[in-house]
């Protein structure tokens, strides 16, 4: 049997004029189904980018439709005040666990040389409280980011990232017992195909899961050459 994904409809994505982000470039959406509404919670980078600019601010929304979003008056996340993000805050993924928000995203630093993957958590999107860096790059590697969360079948979490390693991105993966860890590093889920689309960069991706069925997950690759 052979298994295609195909794109079906392209639809355009909006936010409200009066949003904190209108106007800036948008990157990293992430959203998601709760109850009536669609969620998001999206990366918001200043338009040029200065040189004292944060890398990112973190704005949230919700829709009736997954279209069309009214944007929040205030932000979710922003740089600071601890030195793991002071230079930006990116990449929102967002995890909701029993009565709590779990965003973890990335903190890049000041000077804009260094990301890791930090959570920050509450009872409402509008109070959410930096809590932990959780993973920061060992020397040699760096910019740990796009988390990817999922739980097994055994009911433990992993939490997948991409990380920075020899000039090219990897995917790593790290496993605790509950989706706020802790969390232990793991050998990488896979590597490199030589012969193939994805012999050079690797990046996390979405996971699709459904009971009774292996999970799936949409990753991105490159050659040397993009």
């Amino acid at each position: 049997m052979t298994i295609a994904y195909a794109v079906e409809q392209l639809d355009t994505v909006t936010i409200s004029a009066t949003s904190v982000i209108d106007g800036m470039d948008m990157m990293s959406p992430f959203v998601w189904r709760e109850g009536n509404l669609y969620r998001i919670m999206v990366r918001g980078v200043p338009h040029p980018l200065g040189p004292c600019d944060p890398t990112g601010i973190i704005a949230r929304g919700e829709s009736r439709d997954g279209l069309a979003f009214t944007m929040d008056p205030g932000l979710a996340i922003t740089p600071g005040p601890g030195a793991e993000d002071m230079g930006g805050c990116e990449d929102p993924t967002v995890l909701v666990a029993g009565d709590e928000y779990l965003v973890y995203y990335t903190g890049v630093d000041a000077a804009r040389a260094q990301g890791c993957m930090i959570l920050a958590a509450g009872p409402d999107l509008t109070a959410l409280v930096k809590e932990d860096l959780v993973l920061k790059a060992p020397p040699g590697e760096g910019n740990i980011k796009e988390a990817t969360l999922a739980q097994t079948a055994t009911g433990d979490w992993r939490l997948f990232y991409e990380y920075a390693a020899k000039g090219a991105s990897r995917i790593g993966v790290a496993g605790g017992p509950t989706p706020k860890g802790p969390w232990t590093v793991l050998p990488d889920p896979f590597g490199i195909r030589e012969d193939s689309w994805d012999n050079w960069h690797l990046s996390t991706g979405p996971i699709w899961q459904s009971a009774g069925q292996d999970p799936v997950m949409f990753y991105n690759g490159a050659t040397h050459d993009a």
